[in-house]
């Protein structure tokens, strides 16, 4: 009786190869999370009481890990995958980290978005309106909410708007997602994470802004719109600039003189969101 499994002497070499590697890398990883429970329990005693996540030093990170992959036989796209369940994992290690998800307009893209984003073994509290998302975050600082862009506005407007004019939180979104965009995906609805994290410039970055103007308005080159509420005559969007344009920055005035220069008298108010590292787009 012939065996359906063939076996040959190179064959048990490679996969003992295989095992010893699997084993270095178990070992690798066990090492990581103990130097990870370090950093928690640093920052800890040193009061800080804000969510540990460090977006711009994950956009950093990957950006690195996919062009170290980039010319090998490893698919980028999947490395960068691992990864970010490594680094969700190591997340929640160093701080409790609670996963607020507006969900249930759609078909659960938030929810998967965030499981790619997080891991796929975090807990996530869904909730059928963005209020309870942001009543989370104002209430937990270590609460990260998960917002579609597109979910369909409430009694006071969509959930972007509310954020940007309830001055009393220093919530700020800081990621989008997804953040390993195929090329084919890029007209995609965006979802964004928001919460009490505190990013830094990553190199390649774009920042979020709500703008109100009354009528018709054409917008400065390079702004992007996202999502666009009409209350009235009243226009308000959901818009992406290119860089770091952060309050009480230089960069932030003189574009800001740019869109009155653009509107050309038409009054507007503007509300900053977040900013966040740029998604890396890669073909396949």
């Amino acid at each position: 009786m012939t065996s359906l499994h063939l076996e040959y002497p190179e064959l048990k070499d490679y996969r003992q190869q295989i095992d010893s590697i699997d084993q270095e890398i178990a070992r690798l990883l066990v090492a990581r999370m103990e130097v990870v429970r370090k950093v928690g329990v640093l920052k800890r005693t040193q009061g800080e009481n804000r969510s540990f996540i460090r977006p711009d030093r994950e956009a950093i990170m990957l950006r690195d890990l996919m062009a170290r992959f980039r010319e090998t036989d490893f698919p980028e796209s999947a490395a960068a995958g691992i990864w970010r369940i490594i680094i969700g994992a190591s997340t929640a290690t160093e701080s409790p980290l609670n996963i607020s998800v507006a969900h249930g307009h759609e078909r659960g893209s938030a929810v998967a978005l965030a499981r790619e984003y997080f891991g796929p073994t975090l807990p996530c509290r869904l909730h059928d309106a963005p209020e309870h998302v942001l009543a989370d975050m104002q209430t937990d600082p270590h609460c990260v909410g998960v917002l579609p862009a597109d979910y369909p506005a409430g009694p006071e407007g969509p959930w972007w708007w509310q954020m940007a004019t309830n001055p009393a939180h220093d919530i700020r979104v800081f990621a989008r997602l997804p953040f390993v965009l195929f090329r084919r995906e890029a007209d995609a609805e965006p979802v964004f994470l928001a919460g009490s994290a505190a990013p830094a410039p990553s190199g390649q970055d774009v920042s979020l802004f709500a703008l109100e103007v009354t009528g018709e308005a054409a917008l400065p080159q390079g702004m992007r719109p996202v999502q666009t509420h009409a209350e009235g005559p009243r226009l308000r969007h959901l818009i992406e600039a290119p860089g770091w344009l952060v309050p009480d920055s230089p960069a932030l005035a003189a574009w800001e003189q740019s869109l009155r220069e653009t509107l050309a008298g038409t009054p507007f108010a503007l509300y900053f969101l977040g900013a966040y590292a740029q998604p890396i787009t890669v073909e396949s």
